[in-house]
Formats: structure tokens, C-alpha cells, sequence
């Protein structure tokens, strides 16, 4: 039978936390998600109506010389009651302090939000703790959010998803650490030279149809499955980006299909036209009209 523990933590209630010390005792580290103004606001209106009931904080403690917790979840919560102090003048509120050895912190803040929305971006900035080798071996080409020269991490791990269990459905948080494990030195070969060959085809910028998730997947799924040198999967990426169907399909459907029907296209129809021999393991399932021509 599993040895099963309880967290390993120590508690420490504060009955009457000075608010105006907020951010000389709490650090919050860079991994943490950006603060958002409309979940601040929720959880103020929720304090100021006493129908809040998350007053515990999860920490660990640190030794900068300067705060003495680092925040492992409850940011908002922490920004909310200091907006609270300096706008309403409310100076005391209580505090309940889960303190964790800050190894654990990444993990906590990863495990607390799974069932809550927010993005996979910031889960995925979380989870990169310098020690996981597809982020370490693929940083600078991808981000954890989009840049104004990178397509995020997200858009890659969907893609390696996609490749790999052929459903169009984008990567879900409970099993994302799952597949970050699963990625293996073969596909971060892979992943690097679809890098490669799709950026000097098509550099990366904001708003690019080559990197909108049907495209990108879609492609990188056809290289994944077939034995391509450079100058073919390039050819394909140049292609793909040169017919019309693919922005067609695009542009009419809206769900997760359109990956698999951009993925369908390219495998069924267009590789056939410029002479690339790929596997087809795919019916085309988009609608076509009568008598149309495909490219």
C-alpha cells in the first residue's frame, strides 16, 4: 500500500497582519503569472462584501534581506488586500501562513491552479524551473508567451501532441507535465530541425498565419511522421503558405478539426501535387463543393 503523507508544511496564523507591510514581507518570484487587474478586482469586491473565504496564503521562507516569504500561490490575494489598504484604508485583515520548503514552490502553485483558468503559458512558465531538458534545449526559439519574434512553448508542445496521438485537440493542463516528460531526445532533434526549416522559410512574427495553430501543427505532424530532408519539409512549409485551401479551411471552421482538415490537405492533396511522397493516414473530412478542383 502507497505511503500516503500529509503535506510538508507548517501553519502560522496571524490574527491581525498589517496590510501596509504587504510587500516588505511577501516576494513575488518572476515565475509567477502576471497580475490580473479583473481577478484583483473579484477578489476585492469579495472581501469588501465579507463573502470571502480564502484567506490562507501557501509560502516559503526566504533569507534576501529584504522580504521574509516568497509567494508559492496567493498573489492576487496578497494584491488585493494591499489595493485594499492604500484605496479603502483598511490596515488589519487575518492571515493564515502555509509555509513549504521552497522546493516544492513551482510545483504547488502548478498543482493549486490545474482546475482553475488560466493559461497554459503561465502554467508552462511555471514548470521551467532550469532543470527540464525540452525548455533548456528549446529556449530562445519559443517563449513561454508569444514575443514579437517566438510563437510560444504551448503552440509547440500541441504540436508534439498532435504528431504524436493524431487527435487535433490542443494539449490539456492535468497531463501537460506528463507529456513534457514523454518528449525524448529524438523528438527534440525533430523539433529542432522543423525549427529550422520553418523559419527560414517564414520568419516569425506577431499575428503570422504560418505559426496560427492549424498551420503549424499541421505541418510539423507531416514531418514528424515521414523521413524529409530539409529542402523537402521546407518545400512543404513554402507550399503549404502558397495555396489557397489552407487559408480557406481556416477561415470557415473555427473547432479543433481545422487542424486535422489543414493536416489532410497537405498529406492527401498537395504533397501529391508537388511530388513528395508522404504516408496518408487520413480521408480528407472537409467539405467540398461540387466540381471543385482541389490545388
Amino acid at each position: 500500500m502507497t505511503d500516503v503523507k500529509s503535506p510538508p508544511c507548517s501553519w502560522k496564523q496571524i490574527s491581525h497582519f498589517e496590510l501596509s507591510t504587504i510587500l516588505d514581507t511577501f516576494e513575488i518570484p518572476n515565475w509567477q503569472r502576471v497580475l490580473s487587474e479583473v481577478h484583483r478586482t473579484t477578489i476585492c469586491k469579495a472581501i469588501l462584501n465579507n463573502d470571502f473565504y480564502d484567506n490562507s496564503i501557501q509560502v516559503y521562507e526566504i533569507s534576501n534581506g529584504k522580504q521574509r516569504y516568497g509567494v508559492c500561490d496567493g498573489h492576487h490575494r496578497l494584491m488585493a488586500l494591499y489595493h485594499l489598504h492604500q484605496e479603502f484604508g483598511i490596515q488589519q485583515y487575518e492571515l493564515v501562513l502555509q509555509i513549504f520548503d521552497k522546493e516544492y514552490a513551482r510545483q504547488i502553485f502548478f498543482r493549486n491552479n490545474l482546475g482553475k483558468n488560466i493559461s497554459m503559458n503561465d502554467i508552462t512558465k511555471d514548470l521551467d524551473d532550469g532543470t527540464i531538458k525540452f525548455f533548456n534545449h528549446m529556449r530562445g526559439d519559443y517563449e513561454h508567451k508569444p514575443t514579437k519574434t517566438a510563437t510560444s512553448f504551448t503552440n509547440l508542445l500541441s504540436a508534439i501532441k498532435f504528431a504524436k496521438d493524431k487527435t487535433p485537440r490542443p494539449l490539456q493542463r492535468p497531463v501537460i507535465e506528463h507529456h513534457i516528460h514523454g518528449i525524448t531526445n529524438s523528438d527534440l532533434t525533430y523539433c529542432k530541425k522543423f525549427t529550422r526549416c520553418i523559419k527560414e522559410v517564414s520568419e516569425f512574427v506577431p499575428n503570422s498565419f504560418t505559426y496560427r495553430a492549424p498551420v503549424f501543427r499541421a505541418l510539423y505532424r507531416v514531418g514528424f511522421e515521414n523521413s524529409l530532408t530539409d529542402e523537402q519539409l521546407k518545400t512543404i512549409i513554402q507550399s503549404t503558405l502558397d495555396s489557397r485551401k489552407p487559408k480557406e479551411l481556416v477561415k470557415m471552421n473555427k473547432g479543433n478539426e481545422v487542424i486535422s482538415y489543414v493536416y489532410q490537405f497537405i498529406t492527401n492533396v498537395l504533397c501529391d501535387r508537388i511530388g513528395i511522397p508522404v504516408i496518408k493516414p487520413e480521408a480528407i473530412m472537409y467539405v467540398t463543393k461540387p466540381g471543385e478542383k482541389q490545388e
